[in-house]
């Protein structure tokens, strides 16, 4: 079932996603579609579709289940095509927030988040999210703002951690991933993420591109944080079983 993401409580639609029920998925009236907004998810019947207007008849709402665990990447400003396709693939492995930094390497200044979410919000409607990364743009100096429970950056110095080893000593329930740009991190913001309590790791003795960096590490999350989140609920489960 197609998913859309409403633009309010009305459940409205933009005249984008209208277009493309109506003339990409060619849809007619008694087909059903889903439309979330905010923490729930409605079932709905398409009554009748034109240009610029869908009706429709909500036959089904759920509430949907905040994640109990959530990560957040720091991701540096690219070229457009490298970027896009980042944040497309981001959005498929789950992640929840992405934050666009200027570093002392980037060559890319940009405002386009306007563009950066349409291409998150279709991503997420591709692959049945139940949300929209959040994106924000801003200078590496002000990352420390968004610390969370575990807050690492990627790096190929000799004083890096395994990354496989940080997540097997302890387990968090919001990671915030700091990836550089080509050429990487200089020594001075470095210096300035180690003085802020950010672990540096590695990711492997192959020096990647920041799109390949992201991918593989936000892999990597998403399988640590679903297989303990999954044991979490085994426990749970096994709990409720001994004492009842």
């Amino acid at each position: 079932m197609q998913r859309y993401f409403a633009l309010n409580s009305n459940l409205e639609l933009s005249n984008n996603d209208i277009h493309h029920i109506k003339n990409v998925m060619r849809m007619k009236k008694n087909e059903k579609i889903e439309i979330i907004f905010e923490n729930f998810l409605n079932e709905c019947i398409i009554e009748s579709i034109t240009k610029s207007k869908l009706e429709f008849e909500i036959i089904k709402k759920t509430k949907i289940e905040e994640k109990s665990n959530k990560i957040t990447i720091a991701f540096p400003l690219i070229k457009e095509k490298y970027l896009s396709f980042f944040l497309q693939k981001a959005t498929e492995l789950s992640v929840d927030e992405i934050i666009l930094i200027n570093t002392s390497r980037t060559i890319v200044k940009t405002d386009k988040v306007e563009r950066y979410v349409k291409i998150c919000k279709e991503a997420s409607e591709q692959t049945h999210r139940n949300n929209i990364p959040s994106i924000n743009i801003m200078d590496i100096n002000n990352i420390v703002k968004y610390k969370k429970d575990l807050n690492i950056f990627c790096s190929v110095n000799q004083m890096s951690i395994d990354i496989k080893r940080v997540l097997k000593d302890n387990k968090y329930d919001n990671i915030l991933v700091v990836i550089g740009p080509e050429g990487g991190f200089t020594n001075i913001e470095e210096d300035f993420l180690l003085e802020n309590k950010f672990i540096s790791v590695s990711l492997g003795s192959n020096i990647l591109k920041s799109e390949t960096a992201g991918i593989f590490i936000l892999s990597i999350l998403n399988y640590e944080v679903i297989l303990w989140v999954n044991l979490m609920k085994l426990y749970q489960i096994y709990q409720c079983f001994i004492w009842n």
